[in-house]
């Protein structure tokens, strides 16, 4: 049976129209199996949004306290300019097929990419900052796309009849989630840092910088953020240890190395501390990745670890570069405990 995936996105920006009839000629593809499809309707069909929810209450377990830990988070765009159709074709065994969660997260994850590739080469050959589309592929035990007011809707590629129920055909008028595990911090703390003369940590800062980029799926500035992060994180723990500055400096200077050998392997060793080479191999060896990863990012503006057959890169995925970030921050953790 031939069906067909659509998401229609409720656009709060303008895209780069040059007359009326902009976007309406189907852009139409392959990728593997699946054919795609995207048109950019009439500019009218924006006024019909969903219009967002009110009034919402967030109850979660953790809230058992004087104090919530838990909030709900919104995009709240008011105004929609333009709307944006991707739809997803082809051949399932047979319709009950539309409710598999591998199946649903195949046909979601290939209209949210379709969408990205259409906006990056707007946002390019327009120049245009305002254009943006940070929504991150989904997990089949979640579906729920973080993006846009959109609608989302299964049908009968032949006849074009709705397929499914409302547990697969629905509309969101704005991503609405919840966080919870807030960590509270004692106000002395924050009274007696703020009145200190010392900064924030530097490198704690360009991690969380990292997880917001990543977030907004800038999956190049989370890896060069990342690994900066881990450079002054090495750098700060170095500069407080026993070993003579001097000494230090031009061991920095003057060692024929690559990075984690020379700061988290014999650097430290020579400051009497322990190397995470021996310490954890397996995590010295995740580090590596990150640096030639981000030294891709640096030399070729692309996030890849190998090439293909035929060397071309291939792009590490989003939960490919969530990794390093993850691996960046546990190395920022390791450094914290390690003994001075």
């Amino acid at each position: 049976m031939k069906v067909r995936f659509e998401v229609k996105l409720f656009l709060p920006f303008l895209l780069p129209r040059d007359s009326k009839r902009w976007g309406s000629e189907p852009i139409e593809y392959g990728v593997g199996d699946l054919k795609i499809g995207i048109v950019v309707l009439p500019q009218e069909k924006a006024a019909e949004a969903p219009k967002p929810p009110r009034n919402l209450v967030l109850t979660h377990s953790e809230d058992t306290g004087e104090f919530p830990k838990s909030q709900i988070t919104s995009t709240p765009h008011m105004s929609f300019y333009d709307v944006l159709l991707v739809a997803v074709t082809g051949d399932l065994h047979d319709v009950a097929d539309i409710y598999k969660l591998e199946v649903r997260s195949r046909y979601i994850n290939t209209a949210i990419k379709s969408a990205r590739r259409f906006f990056h080469y707007c946002r390019a050959l327009a120049k245009d900052t305002e254009i943006f589309f940070d929504t991150p592929e989904v997990k089949p035990d979640n579906l729920s796309i973080d993006t846009f007011p959109h609608c989302e809707g299964w049908y009968d590629s032949q006849s074009g009849a709705p397929i499914g129920d409302n547990t697969v055909n629905k509309s969101y008028s704005e991503f609405v989630g919840a966080r919870h595990g807030l960590s509270p911090v004692p106000w002395h703390r924050i009274r007696s840092a703020v009145r200190s003369e010392a900064e924030p940590p530097l490198h704690v800062l360009l991690i969380l910088d990292a997880r917001k980029a990543l977030a907004r799926y800038q999956d190049r500035v989370a890896v060069v953020l990342c690994a900066v992060a881990v450079e002054v994180a090495a750098k700060t723990y170095l500069q407080g240890s026993k070993l003579d500055k001097d000494i230090l400096e031009r061991l920095e200077k003057g060692l024929e190395q690559d990075f984690c050998n020379k700061y988290f392997d014999l650097l430290l060793r020579l400051a009497g501390a322990p190397s995470l080479k021996e310490e954890d191999a397996t995590g010295f060896r995740a580090l590596e990745r990150l640096f030639r990863v981000r030294n891709k990012v640096a030399h070729e503006g692309i996030p890849y670890f190998e090439k293909d057959g035929h060397g071309t890169p291939v792009p590490l995925d989003h939960f490919e570069v969530s990794d390093l970030v993850a691996t960046a921050e546990k190395a920022v953790d390791w450094l914290e405990v390690v003994p001075r």
